[in-house]
């Protein structure tokens, strides 16, 4: 997560909200190729084991494609939030992001079970 946010403000802090909008979406729509590259077993032609390319590919890349979204979003909660309710906004977002993502994880879950 530290990385993510030196990575921003090192390379992305200078940029306009579209740019780097659509730059984290285009990045975040390739770390399901880090799945296809273990599937097809391409890390192994490379030289890189299952669990070196899984630890640097899924636990990394994909956390850090998450925060590097999530720094311009909030630039533009922060924007649309009237004044002096910043963090009541941000907080009623990411509530609603959590249960979201927590949602869809079990009817994904209750699908497979089906």
């Amino acid at each position: 997560n530290f990385v993510s946010v030196i990575l921003y403000q090192a390379f992305m802090s200078t940029w306009r909200f579209r740019p780097a909008l659509i730059f984290t979406i285009v990045i975040g729509s390739l770390a399901p190729i880090v799945d296809l590259v273990i599937v097809m077993r391409w890390n192994e032609a490379i030289g890189i084991s299952d669990e070196v390319f899984f630890l640097l590919g899924n636990a990394i890349f994909e956390n850090l494609v998450v925060i590097l979204l999530a720094i311009p979003m909030s630039a533009v909660y922060a924007k649309v939030s009237p004044p002096g309710m910043e963090s009541a906004v941000f907080a009623y977002v990411v509530g609603i992001g959590n249960f979201t993502g927590m949602f869809s994880g079990l009817v994904g879950s209750a699908i497979i079970e089906w």
